[in-house]
Order: C-alpha cells, then sequence, then structure tokens
C-alpha cells in the first residue's frame, strides 16, 4: 500500500524531504550541501545534466523544498515535469489547446508525494 507524504502543522514534511534526496544518485545530492546563492550550485547542476542526470531545477538549483514543490505541482494538475535542459512545459494542465503538459518521457521528473516513488538510491 503506498505512503503518501501528508504536511505537518506548518505545512512541511522533513521525512518525504529526506526521502527525496536519498532517492538522488550520490553525485547529485551533493547539490543540497552547496548553498542556492552560489556559482558553484547552479554550474554544478548543469554539469550534471549534461552528463545526463535528471535535475530538477526549482529544488536541486535554487534550493526550494522538495515536499512543497511537489504539493505545489499535484495542485496545478501536474503528473511529470521537465527536467534541467529539456523544453519547459508548454501548456498547462487541465487547459484545452494542443499542448505538452508532461508524459513521463525519459527523464522528466514523475510528480508524486507517494513514499515508493523515492526508494533509497542504490547504485546499478
Amino acid at each position: 500500500m503506498s505512503d503518501i507524504a501528508k504536511p505537518d502543522a506548518n505545512g512541511n514534511n522533513v521525512q518525504f524531504d529526506a526521502a527525496y534526496w536519498a532517492h538522488q544518485p550520490p553525485q547529485v545530492q551533493k547539490l543540497q550541501n552547496l548553498s542556492t546563492v552560489t556559482t558553484a550550485r547552479r554550474l554544478g547542476a548543469i554539469v550534471l545534466a549534461e552528463q545526463g542526470y535528471v535535475i530538477d531545477v526549482p529544488i536541486m538549483v535554487y534550493g526550494w523544498d522538495p515536499f512543497k514543490i511537489m504539493e505545489a505541482r499535484l495542485q496545478y494538475g501536474y503528473s511529470y515535469v521537465p527536467a534541467a535542459l529539456q523544453p519547459n512545459v508548454i501548456v498547462a494542465p487541465g487547459v484545452s489547446q494542443a499542448g505538452v503538459t508532461g508524459s513521463g518521457d525519459v527523464g522528466e521528473i514523475k510528480v508524486s508525494l507517494d513514499f515508493d516513488d523515492y526508494p533509497p538510491y542504490k547504485a546499478a
């Protein structure tokens, strides 16, 4: 059975945040320890994206809260969002116009608060 993250009284979920980061490869996990105001974090994320790592810009580059970002994306109707270096979403979910709202293609980021979607990273 799925275990869906819920906000605490302050709108946070530190267990989800920890699971989100533990799910990332070690190279990507290092981004969370860099200050968000430094060029090192931004450039590090770009280099990792160019190497094929999936980089979630608001979380991994800007340092925003994983739980809150995923919760907002779900509220807006997204099931997938593009990773760094992928084309932006052209048409938001629920808008009746031809466009792209995310498809789950390789490299896209699944929008989920289900702990089952964030098992700890294991090297292949």
